[in-house]
């Protein structure tokens, strides 16, 4: 296999493992690992620095991106003190 081949089942599992979690870290891994098999497959190589690398710099902004994509006003409610305490 190619190496952008083993990228992207890497990214794959990844894609799994966020639809079994749902917590948005391992969307940004597999979007991450995405990058770096388009990386690989353009330069038709593979080299461990440039990977590690990409992958740290892509992971935390694809993770600051979701984070701020998907945090809005409706998730955070402020209760008054006159509210009741049961109230969801």
């Amino acid at each position: 296999m190619e190496p952008y081949q083993i990228s992207l089942v890497i990214a794959l599992a990844f894609a799994v493992a966020e639809v079994m979690t749902m917590t948005f870290i391992f969307l940004s891994f597999a979007l991450a690992f995405v990058v770096i098999s388009i990386f690989q497959y353009i330069t038709g190589g593979y080299d461990i620095n440039r990977e590690i690398i990409l992958f740290s710099v892509f992971s935390v902004l694809f993770t600051f991106f979701f984070r701020s994509l998907f945090r809005g006003k409706k998730d955070q409610s402020v209760m008054k003190t006159n509210d009741d305490v049961n109230l969801y």
